[in-house]
């Protein structure tokens, strides 16, 4: 989960709001800028702002001048991607992604996705590794891919 960029920039506007000696302390800390209470964890960071994430994303806020919370943030695509939207009828929030069940009854994520006209799935279990961790090594996949 450390390794993730979501986790990363949820670390990096914490340190900016709470730490001195972060690089981004001028903008945000020093100006007495925090982050929403829901925000002071992980799960509640992600909850929030995994519907627009894209792998190469920055987190970003529309006025420097507020605090960190959803309505004032957004992820800056990197070079040549155009921004997510939130997709209302997408229930986990990354594209692609969804819960699934097999005969057995063992629970996974399903990354789906498209390899030269080749529709393919990638799986990873609950089961072997936990319904949160599983799903940042899915994005982890995720991230992988669009290198």
């Amino acid at each position: 989960m450390a390794r993730t960029a979501p986790y990363n920039a949820w670390v990096n506007m914490k340190q900016a709001c709470n730490h001195k000696t972060h690089q981004a302390f001028d903008a945000a800390g020093a100006k007495g800028l925090g982050y929403v209470a829901t925000w002071s964890t992980f799960e509640g960071f992600w909850l929030s702002m995994r519907a627009t994430w894209q792998p190469g994303a920055k987190l970003c806020r529309y006025d420097t001048n507020l605090s960190y919370y959803k309505a004032n943030c957004y992820w800056k695509p990197p070079a040549g991607k155009r921004p997510r939207k939130e997709d209302r009828n997408n229930k986990y929030g990354v594209q692609g992604i969804a819960r699934y069940v097999d005969v057995a009854g063992y629970v996974s994520w399903m990354y789906r996705h498209t390899v030269d006209g080749v529709r393919v799935a990638k799986v990873f279990s609950w089961n072997a590794y936990g319904e949160h961790k599983a799903f940042m090594l899915a994005l982890e996949y995720i991230a992988s891919l669009e290198k």
